[in-house]
């Protein structure tokens, strides 16, 4: 008997070994090791080193030895996969979070995992049942995980998408902002408190798309506080609505100087009905032009730079961060902008251009749309080789047509300009004086301007003047030979040679003089070829 017992002794114990492993492996499996800190990196197997199977086989003959087993075959176990790792419990990760190709990661049950660095995967992330990825650090990176439960947004910088995203359950934009560059972030929950950002809270650049149900009522946020669309419960038919925001830009046509630097893309997937809308933007940085905000209306693309004044009604209480201009009923969807009432966002201006003339200048085209009290236009050009601001051309006019809804054509051409890279812009100015100027184009001029001349000698008085910093100096020779032009202050001290080359008879020359570093005050100068001597006075004011 003693040697059977002293077998049944080493089965059970080694029927004990194997369910404390099996216990303790199991207990790995639910809990993440306080270890792993930083990352989960590879494909994550869960084993035990033996498994147990049982075999009915004789038993001790002696009915009342409670020690009595069934015998069991303990053999080595294949490597067995179980489920992938849950998380029931909060789990904190201050630096990058890195799942590695293979690897299942599962968030359930309330779990939140709240990351101070990048989460990146080439597993597999779930997110099911109310669980939460919090991103709370400073610049941080969302990769690899394209569906999520709840994604909080509660960073001091920025939470980069490197992939389109679907949210399940709830966003919450605590703070910070949230970019999504090429990419989406879909909010897929239809109810109206799925998206939630708090007054001063966190916002969205780029774009989002938010599902919405059929007969939906209530107010659905998008890519801030203040940038949303309010349902009253009519809608016949689900559908799903995309806002792309694009912060700090300008719209990409028409005139912006009384823009706000900001604008917006509505596009819905069906039929929405005329609803209340609004869009925000941040009081501190987007409103360059320090516009008020009492003027401030909405404005619909309406095709090309034809932008359509839609009305609305600016806030009129302190938002925080944030001013914003709420329209409705609408339904028609567009591009969006927003700008001031007075200093109109549309100047109908379809197209301009600059073509350099070989010897003969810059042909300026340009073409309008339509035009509301429209006075003309003044054409303006900088040197972008120096230091200049912008100046009015000589003689650079073009009357407008008042107020018309048929397009206009109009041309000048600039025989004054020389060699170098140019700017030109124009500045539009209406019957009351208000002005507006248009984006600016540039244009090389390689040759410089041979314009005719009568066979006389000629100085004519700079242009203009008074000036700051630079100026314009004509001149023509009666005949071809060396002509010098030299600028002296009124002590009769020369300052500087401003041309000194051989000059062609019946041309015209622009001498251009750059006045920065020059003290402010009376200048003369002189043009000297041959025997012919002019001089004249030129005043710099700064």
């Amino acid at each position: 008997m003693k040697p059977k017992r002293k077998t049944n002794w080493l089965i059970l114990a080694l029927l004990l070994f194997a369910a404390w492993a099996t216990r303790l492996d199991a207990q790995e499996v639910e809990k993440v090791p306080e270890k792993v800190k930083d990352k989960i990196e590879g494909k994550r197997k869960v084993e035990t080193e033996v498994q147990v199977e049982k075999k009915a086989v004789g038993r001790e003959t002696d009915p009342d030895d409670a020690r009595a087993v069934d015998q069991e075959k303990i053999r080595p176990k294949e490597k067995e996969k179980h489920s992938p790792p849950s998380r029931d419990n909060p789990l904190s990760v201050p630096a990058d979070f890195v799942v590695g190709g293979g690897t299942q990661v599962m968030l359930k049950n309330g779990a939140q995992l709240s990351m101070g660095g990048n989460l990146m995967s080439g597993g597999v992330i779930s997110s099911v049942g109310g669980s939460a990825v919090c991103f709370n650090g400073v610049d941080q990176t969302l990769s690899g995980v394209p569906v999520l439960d709840t994604l909080d947004v509660c960073s001091s910088g920025t939470l980069t998408l490197s992939n389109s995203v679907t949210v399940n359950g709830r966003l919450v934009l605590t703070s910070g902002e949230l970019t999504t560059g090429s990419n989406t972030l879909t909010v897929a929950n239809t109810d109206p408190g799925a998206v939630s950002i708090p007054t001063d809270g966190g916002s969205i650049n780029g774009t989002i798309i938010r599902s919405i149900a059929a007969g939906a009522s209530g107010l659905y946020q998008f890519t801030n506080d203040s940038t949303y669309l309010q349902l009253d419960g009519s809608l016949a038919a689900p559908l799903s609505v995309t806002i792309t925001a694009y912060p700090n830009t300008f719209p990409p046509a028409g005139n912006t100087s009384g823009a706000i630097k900001r604008h917006y893309t509505v596009t819905p997937s069906g039929a929405l009905n005329a609803y209340k809308f609004s869009l925000a933007w941040d009081r501190a940085t987007e409103n360059p032009h320090a516009v008020s905000v009492m003027v401030l209306i909405l404005y619909r693309n309406t095709g090309g730079t034809l932008w359509t004044p839609e009305g609305g009604v600016p806030s009129t209480f302190n938002q925080g961060t944030c001013h914003n201009v709420w329209i409705g009923p609408i339904n028609q969807w567009s591009n969006w902008a927003i700008g001031s009432s007075f200093s109109p966002l549309p100047v109908q201006l379809a197209s301009f251009t600059a073509v350099e003339l070989a010897g003969r200048g810059v042909l300026l085209r340009w073409r309008t749309l339509s035009e509301t009290n429209n006075y003309g236009f003044f054409v303006q050009r900088k040197n972008n080789g120096l230091l200049d601001g912008w100046m009015d051309v000589p003689n650079g006019f073009v009357a407008g047509h008042g107020t018309t809804l048929e397009p206009h054509d109009y041309e000048f051409r600039d025989s004054t300009v020389g060699i170098g890279r140019w700017s030109y812009r124009l500045r539009q100015v209406d019957i009351d004086g208000t002005e507006h100027f248009s984006d600016a184009i540039d244009v090389r001029v390689l040759t410089a301007v041979r314009e005719s001349a009568p066979l006389v000698y000629s100085l004519a008085q700079n242009y203009p003047n008074p000036f700051n910093p630079s100026t314009t100096i004509k001149f023509s020779v009666e005949r071809t030979g060396r002509a010098v032009i030299e600028m002296y202050n009124i002590l009769g001290q020369r300052v500087m040679t401003l041309f000194d080359e051989v000059a062609e008879a019946g041309q015209y020359y622009t001498v251009r003089w750059n006045a920065n570093g020059i003290a402010s005050g009376m200048y003369i100068y002189r043009l000297q070829s041959g025997s012919f001597s002019s001089v004249k006075k030129l005043v710099v004011l700064k």
